[in-house]
């Protein structure tokens, strides 16, 4: 994943969507801040759609807002403890 070209990436992350695997949500927490925005923002998406937890309309925060990440991050570590 770190080496691969953008469409791949992209379209990895999109897959992983369709996994509902909190071990796929915890992967792709660290590229919430990724320094490319298509990739942060579909990453958004993704775990949006995995997790059904929408922290960024929650809080009324930007998607790469470091609370959005931490929310995430908080919300797994519940799930996978439950």
């Amino acid at each position: 994943f770190m080496t691969g070209n953008l469409e791949m990436k992209l379209w990895i992350i999109d897959t992983f969507e369709y996994t509902e695997s909190i071990y796929a949500a915890e992967f792709l927490v660290p590229y919430l801040t990724d320094i490319n925005r298509q990739i942060s923002e579909r990453v958004y998406l993704a775990l949006k759609g995995i997790t059904g937890f929408d922290p960024s309309s929650d809080m009324k925060k930007d998607i790469y807002d470091l609370e959005v990440v931490a929310a995430f991050r908080e919300f797994l570590l519940k799930r996978k403890i439950n």
